[in-house]
């Protein structure tokens, strides 16, 4: 079950929207994090945002097995 949950991309999900969300939050906040500047948190927020995108239409990462 773990397995299969791991390689349908729900776990990369996750984590890309979590960490949007996160980079987001500190960036609306002013606050740095993890030595990144506000501005530099929003514009990773974006990418994190758009890599969200492209896994919610399914274009993830194809790999054979």
């Amino acid at each position: 079950m773990l397995r299969n949950w791991l390689r349908s991309g729900r776990l990369q999900y996750a984590t890309l929207w979590a960490l949007a969300a996160l980079f987001v939050g500190f960036a609306i906040a002013g606050r740095p994090l993890l030595g990144f500047d506000p501005t530099t948190l929003a514009l990773l927020a974006s990418v994190f945002a758009a890599s969200t995108a492209v896994y919610g239409r399914g274009s993830g990462c194809a790999t054979s097995s």
